[in-house]
């Protein structure tokens, strides 16, 4: 048992890795089927218009939505991906949309009935 250090050898221990939040696309599809509540409002960057879309595919049971709309996806590429949640997700009660870092035109033009046509409660937050 030789308990000297050479000189050189220690090396500090690796700085944690920041945790990597799962794409919202993989987390529909394990627990899409079951979903009653979605609330991710407030988290940026998680629901682009193909993520909305594996909502709309994947939660049928889903009454709840909330979610911060993406700045970088286009106005017709989110319009189309809430319009298929309003198409597909027949029980959704409740949805709340922020919109406050983007247009809020693709939110007000997916509202549009017979889509959503079971909500009793709506709010979106718009920029001025």
């Amino acid at each position: 048992g030789d308990d000297t250090v050479q000189e050189g050898c220690w090396e500090p221990p690796a700085a944690p890795r920041p945790c990597a939040l799962p794409s919202l696309k993989n987390i529909v599809a394990v627990y899409g089927k079951s979903l009653e509540q979605l609330l991710l409002d407030g988290i940026k960057d998680i629901a682009y218009a193909p993520a909305l879309e594996a909502v709309a595919s994947n939660c049928p049971m889903l009454e709840q939505l909330a979610v911060t709309l993406p700045e970088r996806d286009t106005d017709a590429a989110l319009k189309a991906a809430l319009s298929l949640i309003g198409a597909q997700c027949s029980r959704l009660v409740l949805l709340r949309l922020d919109s406050s870092s983007r247009s809020h035109k693709a939110a007000v033009d997916s509202l549009a009935l017979p889509l959503f046509s079971c909500l009793s409660s709506l709010t979106l937050w718009c920029s001025a």
